[in-house]
């Protein structure tokens, strides 16, 4: 496989690029067609306008692009005055929800040094903050932070002809006004990427339990020899390591090359050009297949694994593998592979009802009672990581959003619990 570091996407054909090149400088541009010529990959230098052309963020008429994301830098950085307004209002809950976010960025992507720059933690914290504040629906639960990370990313790179940012060093070439061009943007895709799949992030999580759920039953029908060495001989659930997959779309499990590739063709999904989101069911079914094809194309190593070793490598070595041994390139295998199983209709008639929640419920408070009694012996319980505070692998608490209520003590952050609220292995 092609290390991550050494793919570069600007080495697609000429042909590839010079079709992309056309679409995006029609004067009015074709949303479909472009999704077309996007959907196996979209050029490093041409990378940040079409994703926010794809998303609905620049307007589609280039006459009007300009002056709209003008337009939405300013409307943002207007409601950022007005949500910091409320957080230093002495509000609890707004202090509480302020504090968790932070936290949350501290552990932001630690292997990619741009996140560890002040003002990009500080962008981070803002956007944030104002999407909790603009989206009641959702507000802030832990994984956002790593959804964001690679638009930000993206967007960065686009002010400087695609230059990958996540292999720098430090940013301090980067002006100030860029960077708070870049939270706008961010913050506004962010939104309009997850306007679709809110069911993802709102109370209980009902729509990444649905894709647990389905990414079982597509697993058994794709490969049921590895499905019976994960689940019957390793007796791990495939909730345990799946959550954070589904949660934070892969991004703390691959190398962000990989994952902005694999996000090139999400956002080309949906081929209604009047929808400015992803769309839910093409979207959801079609990352399920992504995740199958993954553990699907490391069936070799995983089979070789006891059940330790492959919880281990699922929940907390994964990324560090992935990023030695795995690219864009696999990536794109993948995809093919998820495109055709779908295609197929492997989760055609996969239905999710009440009782499969409660069957996840079940399994969840069952491992959360085992892993606190193993946590000290198990080598993915390490004081390293423990110490680290931020590692790849570390546990994600499965949350409720923020909930309207205040609380007269001003401790950290806690969102109401779920049903599930104990389940220990989410992100952090």
């Amino acid at each position: 496989s092609d290390h991550a570091a050494t793919y570069n996407l600007g080495t697609m054909s000429d042909w590839k690029t010079r079709k992309i090149e056309e679409c995006l400088n029609a004067e009015f541009i074709d949303i479909n067609g472009l999704k077309r010529q996007c959907w196996n990959g979209i050029p490093q230098g041409h990378r940040s306008r079409t994703w926010k052309i794809l998303l609905g963020y620049a307007s589609s008429n280039t006459s009007r692009r300009s002056s709209t994301i003008s337009k939405r830098r300013s409307e943002y950085h207007q409601r950022y005055v007005q949500c910091s307004t409320q957080a230093l209002s002495n509000d609890p809950q707004h202090i509480r929800l302020h504090q968790s976010i932070q936290k949350d960025v501290l552990r932001t992507a630690p292997s990619i040094h741009i996140f560890r720059d002040d003002r990009v933690q500080d962008s981070l914290v803002r956007l944030l903050y104002v999407h909790a504040c603009r989206h009641p629906a959702t507000s802030y639960i832990q994984g956002l932070n790593d959804i964001v990370a690679p638009f930000f990313t993206v967007f960065l790179s686009g002010h400087y002809n695609g230059v990958d940012m996540s292999t720098l060093n430090d940013i301090d070439f980067v002006t100030d006004e860029t960077l708070a061009q870049v939270e706008a943007d961010s913050y506004y895709c962010l939104g309009k990427f997850i306007a679709g799949i809110q069911d993802h992030y709102t109370t209980g999580q009902p729509g990444i339990l649905h894709m647990i759920f389905q990414l079982e039953k597509c697993l058994k029908r794709i490969d049921s020899e590895l499905y019976d060495h994960i689940v019957v001989r390793c007796q791990l659930d495939i909730l345990h390591f799946s959550f954070r997959w589904m949660a934070c779309l892969l991004v703390r499990e691959l190398s962000l090359p990989c994952v902005v590739r694999i996000w090139d063709t999400y956002l080309c999904i949906d081929d209604d050009s009047e929808q400015q989101s992803i769309e839910k069911k093409g979207f959801d079914e079609f990352h399920v297949c992504v995740c199958a094809a993954i553990l699907h194309y490391l069936r070799d190593k995983l089979l070789k694994m006891s059940g330790d070793e492959l919880m281990e490598f699922l929940t907390v070595r994964m990324k560090d593998f992935a990023t030695k041994e795995l690219g864009p390139r696999d990536a794109d295998l993948w995809l093919s592979q998820a495109h055709v199983w779908k295609s197929e209709g492997v989760l055609d008639d996969v239905v999710f009802d009440d009782s499969d929640i409660s069957n996840l419920d079940s399994n969840s408070k069952t491992y959360s009672t085992r892993s606190e009694e193993k946590r000290a012996d198990s080598p993915f319980w390490s004081p390293t990581i423990a110490k680290n505070g931020g590692a790849e692998g570390a546990p994600m608490k499965l949350s409720d959003p923020i909930s309207d209520k205040t609380n007269d003590s001003i401790e950290e952050y806690e969102p109401p619990s779920t049903s599930m609220s104990n389940v220990d292995f989410l992100c952090y």
